[in-house]
């Protein structure tokens, strides 16, 4: 095919629906295309699962393909398709060379994370909440090290995630929603809160209502840390194919990442409501619009072309 890869194709102006399509079906043009947006050197592995596992499914669902990067339906849409076509291929990845492709820019991500905690002021006691926290195993690093850097005596960990029911650790204490709604924002409420790549997985009819109960069950002066992938502007007509072919791609790598990493979860047809859209500036703006108090706001950009993160910092004001 040839149509497409020639030079810096980051941008993908003026490439057109069908070829971003044929684009996808190739797997030889693909494995370039990834390679020249973030999926080179240490990230060889994936890109190679990506050009062997993709390619097949987008020459036998044409259709959805070319109706999804026309704007005609939704990442959703695709990404429910093509979890359902790996599950019966029953594929597996070597999860130890995975994490070797994931670790630069979740280190990255680490730091910043962790520089914002060691910001705060020393205090007694600390209520720390994950927010989509999985196992919850990440939030008990963080929690060892604030003890580690003395900026609390003791935390006190408390999970909620909207999507499904892990085991937790002893150590964390599970909450719902009620409880959320029903913390008497004093004592009990959150110092410290942590949504690490979560959002892109909640359905949008609970996503910002589960967000922003979460949130206005913090105190003044506290620390919220919201960590996503790549948010995408808002698209307009001229750009719609591309953006979507980018968007596209990136759904694929967290589908293929999120099977191997999670397996006995994701092949489990019990569990899993699996939901992934990508956020956009809209999207902040109206969980802005619904905090209940002040607050600073700082962006951390992290640039790893397709695979780019981004820490939104917000610390609550007091009202008075």
């Amino acid at each position: 095919m040839n149509t497409v890869i020639t030079g810096e194709s980051r941008i993908l102006d003026n490439v057109g629906t069908e070829q971003l399509y044929q684009l996808s079906c190739d797997a030889t043009d693909l494995s370039a295309w990834l390679s020249q947006n973030g999926f080179s050197a240490k990230r060889d592995y994936i890109r190679e699962e990506m050009a062997q596992l993709i390619p097949p499914f987008c020459q036998h669902q044409a259709t959805l393909i070319t109706r999804y990067l026309d704007g005609l339906i939704s990442l959703n849409d695709v990404s429910q398709t093509f979890l359902s076509y790996l599950i019966e291929k029953n594929i597996s990845l070597d999860v130890e060379i995975l994490y070797q492709c994931l670790t630069d820019y979740a280190d990255d991500v680490d730091r910043v994370v962790k520089n914002i905690i060691q910001g705060r002021s020393y205090q007694q006691a600390l209520n720390m909440l994950g927010f989509g926290l999985c196992e919850g195993h990440y939030e008990i690093e963080l929690a060892n090290f604030s003890l580690d850097i003395n900026i609390a005596d003791e935390i006190l960990l408390y999970g909620y995630d909207p999507s499904t029911s892990y085991a937790m650790p002893s150590r964390i204490q599970c909450l719902t929603k009620n409880d959320l709604k029903n913390l008497d924002h004093s004592e009990s409420s959150f110092d410290l809160m942590l949504a690490r790549w979560v959002l892109h997985h909640t359905d949008p009819t609970d996503r910002w209502e589960d967000i922003i109960v979460a949130l206005n069950a913090c105190k003044n002066g506290a620390d919220i840390i919201i960590v996503e992938e790549s948010w995408l502007p808002s698209i307009n007509e001229s750009n719609v194919s591309n953006y979507r072919f980018k968007e596209l791609l990136l759904g694929f790598f967290d589908i293929i990442v999120n099977i191997a990493l999670h397996m006995s979860w994701m092949f489990n047809k019990e569990c899993p409501n699996f939901y992934l859209q990508y956020l956009r500036q809209e999207d902040f703006e109206q969980i802005e619009s619904k905090i209940n108090r002040p607050f600073q706001k700082k962006i951390y950009s992290l640039d790893y072309s397709l695979l780019s993160q981004h820490i939104i910092h917000y610390k609550l004001l007091d009202m008075s």
